[in-house]
């Protein structure tokens, strides 16, 4: 099989597609991550929706799967 510079601009173009959905992923999972920290120390869900840029809903629903945390 054979390859033409256009086959390579298309996996060129697919390597940087998975790239950004990875990179956006990370991002996504950071922010659910530092919203769970935020939450098991009592932060208010409004200030941690803001700060994280996540829907009051979201941060709810994530509170609601934790578990309490004993210090």
């Amino acid at each position: 099989m054979r390859c033409n510079i256009h086959d390579y601009d298309i996996m060129e173009d697919g390597i940087a597609i998975g790239e950004k959905r990875g990179e956006e992923r990370g991002r996504s999972e950071a922010r659910l991550e530092a919203a769970r920290n935020l939450i098991n120390l009592g932060v208010s869900f409004d200030i941690i929706a803001q700060a994280q840029d996540l829907p009051l809903e979201t941060v709810q629903q994530l509170a609601a799967t934790l578990q309490p945390v004993v210090k």
